[in-house]
């Protein structure tokens, strides 16, 4: 094929550099397959420009035939029912996703995680504060831990033997799901409508078994508050609050239907269960927000006055006080 050696060593060169980058482009179509990584290790395995090409055609061909798709694992499998959002995405809150149609029917079929959603959910509902079930003597011989802190006794303590708070031949008969939603029955008032989304994120969990992992608990890497502080110009104003979990396996989700909110004074800034804050008195004060292990403070503040040109002036900060003060006199 080569008229003289020299141009034969050039022309063997250039194809092996040509089959290395044919590798490298096929390598990066099947990057993410395990047999793709496989037919990787045999190509850097290769010296000569004949063995590379062969893994080249190899590869070309798996990917043309379809032989990289992988096949679903035992993981996937029991990964079904769980809510993934793709990458970036954040899963909207719990009272959209379980919001029945009809009191018969659910759109998702989703089953709540416990750690996740159901725990948080009692915390928001109040059962197991200090008042209630989360009181250190529990309430009608029914105890939870404080605001939900311990996982694995409150779900214990769910699925006490003849206590039919989770029944598991009759689901729908759980006391979970019928006493909340009573006025006469319980003795803590109602907490839910029958057919509600709260109903409804305890009735797909109690029909799916209880799942709960003791070994497998999640990672909450951080709880992201929107904003990260309120302010207000009069009296009367309200702004929402939006909590984001963001978990360690990389899923983000918006949790403020399940997060507790609390004002350290609610004669300058109230905030209601779901969250929306209202400007009272002016001055500031903190409204803070609890999901998971995370406790987050809200600053929320109202000047006493409106912001005048004099107001824009610096003054020498020559202290870490000093600069804290004119943080505080700028806003």
């Amino acid at each position: 094929m080569w008229s003289h050696p020299t141009q034969a060593a050039a022309g063997e060169l250039a194809m092996s550099f040509c089959l290395k980058i044919l590798a490298r482009l096929a390598l990066a179509t099947i990057a993410l397959s395990s047999a793709g990584r496989a037919v990787f290790k045999l190509c850097k395995s290769c010296g000569s420009s004949g063995s590379l090409s062969l893994a080249v055609w190899m590869l070309l061909g798996m990917t043309c035939n379809g032989l990289a798709k992988e096949k679903p694992t035992a993981a996937d499998s029991a990964d079904r029912g769980k809510a993934k959002p793709s990458s970036g995405h954040t899963l909207p809150p719990l009272n959209q996703r379980f919001a029945p149609p009809s009191e018969v029917e659910l759109a998702t079929a989703e089953i709540p995680d416990f750690q996740k959603h159901v725990s948080p959910l009692l915390g928001r509902l109040g059962c197991n504060g200090r008042a209630c079930h989360g009181s250190f003597q529990g309430q009608g011989g029914f105890q939870l831990s404080l605001f939900g802190y311990d996982f694995e006794h409150d779900y214990q303590a769910l699925l006490e033997p003849d206590t039919d708070r989770i029944a598991t031949e009759h689901p729908l008969d759980s006391l979970i799901l019928t006493k909340p939603a009573s006025d006469e029955d319980h003795g803590g008032g109602k907490r839910f409508d029958a057919g509600g989304w709260e109903y409804w994120v305890l009735r797909r969990w109690v029909e799916a078994g209880t799942p709960y992992q003791a070994d497998a608990l999640l990672e909450l890497e951080r709880l992201e508050i929107i904003p990260s502080e309120l302010s207000f110009d009069r009296a009367g104003q309200s702004q929402q609050i939006i909590a984001i979990a963001h978990w360690a396996d990389g899923t983000r989700e918006d949790v403020t239907c399940v997060c507790r909110f609390q004002s350290n004074d609610d004669a300058m800034a109230a905030v209601d269960a779901l969250g929306v804050v209202t400007s009272g008195q002016a001055g500031d004060t903190h409204v803070v927000v609890s999901y998971d292990k995370a406790v987050v403070p809200v600053l929320a503040y109202r000047p006493f006055s409106p912001p005048t040109d004099a107001d824009d002036r610096q003054l020498a900060a020559t202290t870490t006080v000093d600069r804290l003060v004119q943080e505080k006199l700028n806003k």
